[in-house]
């Protein structure tokens, strides 16, 4: 059994231990498109999946502005009011930081190592959701940048 396969059971193993759902099923999902010899679907992922990923939840966040749930009133009790200022900073921080883990994918691979293992570990023991790991990435650079 080759090393990527024990990987991705060991990644299997703890979605289950940690009743995670989400691992379990990217697990499942990328053992048997191994299995199944189909290297170049994981090269097609490992290519666009985070832009297609990232393209669905902006839809998914933009979807109450087009059924009409949110709209101007909504936006100016953001822009007026101190929870909905913090909201707008912490999502502007958010996505900062998330661009900088964009840039980092390609240049620190130490890095990115760490968060999907820290990723995993939260999302399994944590209870966590595995949203964030270009933040995650975004933070880790900038918190280097800052140590040394």
């Amino acid at each position: 059994m080759n090393r990527e396969v024990l990987i991705l059971l060991l990644v299997l193993g703890l979605g289950l231990a940690g009743r995670n759902p989400l691992v379990t099923w990217a697990a499942v999902m990328l053992l048997g498109l191994k299995l199944m010899g189909l290297d170049q679907v994981l090269e097609l992922l490992d290519v666009w999946g985070i832009q297609v990923g990232l393209t669905v939840l902006t839809v998914t966040v933009l979807v109450p502005f087009a059924t009409g749930e949110s709209g101007p009133a909504d936006i100016n009790r953001v822009l007026t009011g101190m929870k909905g200022l913090t909201a707008a900073a912490a999502g502007a921080l958010a996505a900062w930081l998330g661009s900088r883990g964009l840039e980092a994918l390609s240049t620190s691979p130490e890095i990115i190592t760490g968060v999907l293992v820290g990723t995993i570990l939260g999302t399994v023991f944590l209870k966590g959701v595995p949203v964030g790991p270009l933040v995650a990435v975004g933070m880790a650079v900038v918190l280097s940048e800052f140590v040394g």
